[in-house]
């Protein structure tokens, strides 16, 4: 059969330039009598390049964990994550993650027909504030003291539970608390640190002493 067309090579290979489309190459043998074969196709087909998306960055505090996922998913791909130090950590597609500090992420999906793509994704990763509810304190019948300690800036507060307090909102409140009866009370405030969304408690006892 005729075929028309540039001889390419006499080789028994042959390596293709970079393809943008499908492409049809035809080849024929001679053998040592000098007969020559027909022509053959063999196609060299070129898929479709895969488009891949991981999920949006994300914000978490320490000790929290982040979901990451990535398009496209379902069955036949084949999902392989990274991240620095940790090559193929996961092979699913949303895999959960509890970095101690920011962590930038790629996943490379490979689809049905061998096609692969990558994408990327970083988790941001804040720190705990600092709660720090202040020394034990004790004081006599109708009398104040204070608990907390300084205020850090950025920090905002809150206080559990707010009897006697001056101000549940600040750092280092006043506390007046009354004792009628005849032995020591005791009292547990909590405080509650918040700094860009991640929180951090801690407690301090109050006795209130009776007069005689």
């Amino acid at each position: 059969n005729n075929v028309s067309g540039t001889l390419l090579v006499t080789n028994a290979s042959y390596t293709t330039p970079s393809l943008t489309t499908t492409t049809s190459y035809y080849v024929n043998t001679t053998n040592a009598f000098g007969c020559v074969s027909p022509f053959s196709p063999v196609t060299a087909t070129v898929l479709n390049f895969l488009a891949v998306s991981a999920s949006p960055n994300q914000t978490i505090c320490v000790g929290s964990n982040a979901t990451l996922g990535v398009n496209p998913s379902g069955g036949g791909y084949i999902y392989s994550w990274d991240s620095p130090g940790n090559i193929a950590f996961s092979n699913i597609a949303n895999p959960s993650v509890t970095p101690n500090t920011t962590t930038n992420y790629t996943v490379t999906v490979t689809s049905p027909n061998g096609c692969t793509g990558t994408a990327q994704t970083q988790v941001y990763v804040n720190s705990l504030p600092i709660a720090y509810a202040g020394n034990p304190i004790a004081f006599c019948d109708g009398q104040s003291g204070s608990i907390g300690s300084a205020p850090i800036s950025g920090y905002s507060y809150s206080w559990i539970p707010t009897t006697g307090l001056n101000n549940p909102s600040v750092s280092n409140p006043v506390v007046t608390l009354q004792n009628s009866g005849s032995t020591p009370s005791t009292s547990n405030y909590t405080l509650t640190a918040t700094l860009n969304g991640c929180q951090a408690s801690n407690q301090v006892q109050v006795t209130v002493n009776p007069l005689p």
